[in-house]
């Protein structure tokens, strides 16, 4: 099963005292559905057992190993995380029904805890969030990612000519003739300044003209279409006032 080979990954990179891993329903679907179809619910969970030890039984490719790990833990089908209440800081939920999860995880995180749920789908997230706001909590918000690759490549850039002269703008030509104080010599000195200034500038630059050198640059732009689904992180914080066990009402 994939649990055994994640917590042999784990303890591979030095996590084991670290990280924990479990397989279990958080969710509790098994007593959901036996409630829901009116069948007792111990004889579902012993049912659902005798199936999951006949689909154990089929499979040729688990190791030894790994079978003996699965069998130490005992899944009852009532969901949630046996950690106890208020015993994680944060959770995070990545399941095809969060919201189911969502009273378990009030009853085990911290008060003022923080709770994050991934849906690919705004009805999963619409859900989630209304299961959020049942069990206490507060501060919801909800971002859309979206994968966005961006193409990247050296381009090769001429520096501009530096032949050319700043052409001066009327208002600068304006306040050139305000500043000349005296005759009409000095203002028509300053008249032919500004005229030679427009007729260099206006001037075809000619063939010889002077070329800075080439360098690269990196450029990136995004591409046209974006290839993926969407994806909706809901963050939440949890209440001040502890949530009551959702499998007292079972048991």
């Amino acid at each position: 099963m994939r649990v055994g080979k994640a917590r042999k990954e784990f303890e591979g990179h030095g996590l084991g005292h670290l990280v924990q891993v479990h397989h279990r329903d958080v969710c509790g679907k098994k007593n959901l559905l036996a409630a829901k179809n009116g069948a007792n619910s111990e004889e579902g969970i012993e049912q659902s057992a005798e199936d999951d030890a006949l689909t154990d039984s089929a499979t040729t490719d688990v190791d030894n190993d790994d079978m003996n790990e699965e069998e130490e833990e005992v899944d009852d089908g009532k969901g949630g995380f046996q950690l106890g209440q208020a015993a994680a800081h944060a959770i995070f939920l990545d399941l095809p029904e969060p919201w189911l999860a969502v009273p378990h995880a009030a009853y085990t995180i911290k008060p003022n805890g923080r709770i994050c749920s991934y849906s690919p789908c705004m009805e999963q997230t619409q859900k989630t969030c209304a299961a959020m706001k049942q069990n206490g909590f507060h501060s919801l918000r909800t971002v859309e990612a979206r994968l966005k690759e961006y193409y990247v490549d050296e381009y090769e850039m001429e520096t501009p000519p530096s032949d050319l002269l700043d052409i001066p703008t009327e208002e600068a030509v304006s306040l050139e003739k305000e500043r000349q104080v005296g005759g009409t010599q000095k203002k028509k000195e300053s008249e032919d300044k500004t005229d030679n200034d427009i007729k260099v500038n206006g001037k075809k630059r000619s063939n010889d003209s002077v070329k800075g050198p080439s360098r690269k640059i990196l450029c990136a732009r995004p591409f046209a279409h974006m290839r993926g689904h969407t994806a909706f992180l809901t963050f939440a914080t949890a209440g001040n006032k502890l949530r009551p066990d959702p499998n007292a009402s079972h048991t």
